[in-house]
């Protein structure tokens, strides 16, 4: 297999051959032969030789692995899996969320940082509802229930744990755009769902922090997912949907 892509600086007519009309034709009114297509950039050797697995590719052994791996990861909060299904009512939330005191407090200390850049701090969660919006007071409430499962103490697992959720925020914005404008069924939770769809990053950081490396400015994502599977039987999209199963 090859990439195939015009050579930098090739354009008609670069090439020493008689100017061509639209139709391939050369001004003498012969044919011109078709241009060689180069195919000097082959696939790199890296990626031809990756193998990306599936749950399915696993033996039992392997299994068990994966899921000893995922038991050693904090419990999340039972709230959690309330937000995680919709729960668009305001003064729901605001209800269920108050329903845990430590993570109340994490959300009001994320809301009143010196990220959301604020005129006069947000003093309950309720008034957080009202002031922010349910889908971003969700997302805070998502963020912090992961941080509460997370144990995050290297500088590299922070900055890869903020990247994360950043991109996580960014998916998050575009499903919910993207269902209400093709009229899918419960936008939010579609959103929710994006929110959550880098869960498995987010183990895989707190519970090996050298894995935290692979989440680096420069790293690609076949960086990141070879570099799982060298170092565990699977990737973070197998820790993520065990972990959602376990939830």
């Amino acid at each position: 297999m090859s990439w195939f892509r015009r050579q930098q600086g090739d354009t008609p007519g670069d090439n020493g051959d008689e100017p061509t009309d639209p139709a391939g034709n050369s001004e003498g009114g012969e044919q011109a032969a078709p241009a060689p297509v180069s195919n000097s950039d082959e696939v790199p050797k890296a990626l031809a030789d990756f193998f990306l697995v599936f749950e399915e590719h696993l033996n039992e052994v392997e299994k068990e692995d994966m899921a000893e791996f995922v038991a050693q990861l904090r419990k999340p909060p039972t709230v959690l899996e309330r937000i995680s299904r919709g729960l668009d009512d305001p003064e729901e939330l605001a209800e269920t969320v108050m329903t845990n005191p430590a993570l109340s407090a994490d959300v009001l200390r994320i809301v009143n940082s010196a990220a959301f850049h604020l005129n006069a701090p947000i003093s309950s969660v309720h008034h957080a509802v009202n002031y922010l919006g349910t889908n971003l007071v969700k997302g805070l409430v998502l963020q912090a229930a992961v941080g509460q499962m997370l144990a995050l103490e290297s500088p590299a697992q922070h900055t890869a744990y903020m990247r994360l959720w950043r991109a996580s925020y960014v998916a998050s914005a575009v499903a919910q755009a993207l269902a209400t404008e093709l009229a899918l069924p419960e936008p939010s939770e579609t959103a929710t769902k994006a929110l959550l769809a880098s869960i498995g990053d987010l183990a895989l950081i707190s519970a090996r922090p050298g894995l935290a490396r692979l989440y680096g400015a420069h790293a690609t994502l076949f960086d990141r997912v070879s570099g799982q599977q060298d170092e565990l039987v699977g990737n973070a999209a197998i820790v993520g949907a065990i972990l959602a199963r376990s939830w």
